[in-house]
């Protein structure tokens, strides 16, 4: 589709890409913030950790949803009033969760974060319809890395914030950065029209035939739902974990705990190249092999307090490098399946298993009120177990995945 987009206005082409980029994490990261918090909102609002666990479950639901309804728009409106619109819609999120005066507004906060927060995968698709002719894949590649980072450092940065200031603080501080980035994309950021618009309503139509037309599509879904469910079910509970008499961590410890995660964005570019070298569908099965082994790990019967906080920093690495590896290869493949209809493709895969996640942490968070740590590391092996078995049902590289 051709589209009408004006001359960057920021200084220069690095320092576009460099906002971008800022951007993206900063939004991504917005969903994330309250995996951590769960405890300590519990405290203050006198609920059980289920109870308050289902805040996590409201932001990674509402961003789903806004993946599938609120995205295609890009393809709909003019991209800047998109971005600014969802943009505000974050920040009075952010807001309304900073003020938040009962367990059940913030329920409602969370959900205008995540739906809000979908800005970012408008942002994303927007960079590359700004990069030189030719440099495109690069480009997106540099602002999902941004994406990444933010999805990582979310959590380290809510544990740190609540050390100092309390678990409201990390709301303040998101809310005023995305403030700053509303404020630089309405005097910075060049306008994007689209040159034909797209029907909304056939563009919705077109995802949703994706998943009934493309199995491998399908097959991609059900890897990413599996690791990502069990990924925020581990990122919900693991907190709650490390903060009981079992290893007794203040949020500070926590935070330098949570940065494991980030380590895991290095193996971004080590997935691309196993994809292009047409390894995706083996390396596929490694990362939900090792995401059973990391939950495995954590049920080892281990009295040492060190030796445990060992093994679950282990298996934070494993969880979050399986998934990493996983998505950039199941973008990868997916792009692959249609060049011309990769927003609604891609649109389709990650509300599919964003919507999984939400689950994940409702089920992680729920278990581990009412039980402790066992359960829902049993639940993440039998989930992960049920998607290998799915894997072994295809033990040969098809056509589309191994071009990708």
């Amino acid at each position: 589709m051709s589209n009408q987009t004006t001359e960057p206005t920021l200084n220069s082409a690095a320092l576009l890409l460099i906002f971008l980029t800022i951007s993206c994490g900063l939004f991504s990261a917005n969903v994330y913030y309250i995996q951590t918090l769960v405890g300590e909102i519990a405290t203050d609002f006198g609920h059980s950790e289920g109870g308050a666990g289902l805040a996590v479950t409201m932001t990674q639901l509402s961003y789903g949803l806004g993946l599938l309804f609120v995205v295609p728009l890009l393809d709909v409106v003019e991209n800047r009033r998109l971005m600014l619109f969802l943009a505000a819609v974050a920040l009075l999120g952010l807001v309304g969760a900073a003020l938040a005066p009962s367990l059940w507004w913030l329920f409602g906060a969370c959900f205008l974060i995540g739906s809000g927060s979908v800005c970012v995968q408008v942002l994303v698709p927007y960079a590359s319809y700004l990069a030189p002719r030719g440099y495109e894949g690069r480009v997106v590649g540099i602002v999902t890395g941004g994406l990444m980072f933010g999805i990582m450092l979310a959590r380290p940065a809510a544990s740190l914030a609540a050390s100092f200031g309390g678990w409201r603080s990390i709301f303040f501080i998101a809310a005023g950065a995305i403030a700053l980035c509303m404020a630089l994309i309405l005097r910075r950021l060049p306008s994007r029209q689209p040159d034909v618009p797209a029907k909304y309503l056939s563009t919705i139509r077109g995802m949703l035939a994706s998943v009934r037309q493309e199995p491998t599509l399908r097959r991609r879904l059900f890897y990413q739902a599996a690791l990502f469910s069990t990924f925020s079910l581990f990122w919900t509970v693991v907190p709650l974990e490390l903060a009981s008499a079992d290893f007794a961590l203040g949020q500070r410890e926590i935070a330098l705990f949570a940065l494991a995660g980030a380590m895991s964005v290095l193996a971004a570019p080590l997935g691309g190249a196993l994809a292009d070298k047409g390894h995706g569908h083996l390396t596929s099965g490694a990362a939900l092999f090792l995401g059973i082994v990391a939950f495995g790990l954590t049920l080892l019967p281990i009295t040492n307090q060190w030796v445990g906080l060992l093994v679950f920093f282990i298996a934070a690495l494993l969880i979050d490098l399986a998934l990493t590896v996983s998505f950039v290869i199941g973008q990868r493949i997916i792009f692959a399946l249609g060049p011309t209809r990769r927003g609604s493709l891609n649109g389709i895969f990650m509300a599919g298993f964003y919507s999984a996640g939400a689950l994940g942490s409702a089920v992680g968070g729920l278990l581990f009120a009412q039980h402790g740590w066992q359960p829902p590391a049993v639940v993440g092996i039998i989930v992960l177990a049920a998607a290998l078995l799915f894997w072994f049902s295809d033990p040969n590289n098809h056509p589309k995945e191994s071009c990708a």
